[in-house]
């Protein structure tokens, strides 16, 4: 799907979600959330690789949901992982935010 978009010329973006989530937390600490947040959405296709690989810690589950939101059914993005659906909760620390990601996959 990345070959297919970059072939077609449309921005895309991939990162690890270690990577992502400390970009997203040092610009919250910057007050440049929001520059950041603008700039992640500006990608046709967003791929984040790698979700739970590294821990994650409350903080950084609250930007990665606000920027899955945010892009929800505006812009593509997908997530790799190999933790099950059912373990989200527990590696994001909050089954409110597993169970929004779990309605909202397509």
């Amino acid at each position: 799907m990345a070959v297919s978009f970059h072939l077609a010329s449309d921005p895309v973006f991939q990162d690890g979600d270690g990577d992502l989530l400390a970009s997203l937390k040092r610009a919250k600490a910057k007050n440049r959330q929001e520059y950041r947040m603008r700039r992640y959405f500006s990608y046709s296709l967003l791929i984040i690789d790698e979700v739970g690989y590294l821990p994650v810690d409350p903080e950084a589950a609250n930007l990665l949901f606000e920027l899955i939101a945010r892009r929800y059914e505006a812009e593509s993005t997908i997530i790799t992982t190999n933790t099950s659906l059912s373990k989200w909760g527990e590696m994001f620390g909050d089954a409110m935010a597993a169970q929004a990601g779990r309605e909202g996959r397509h």
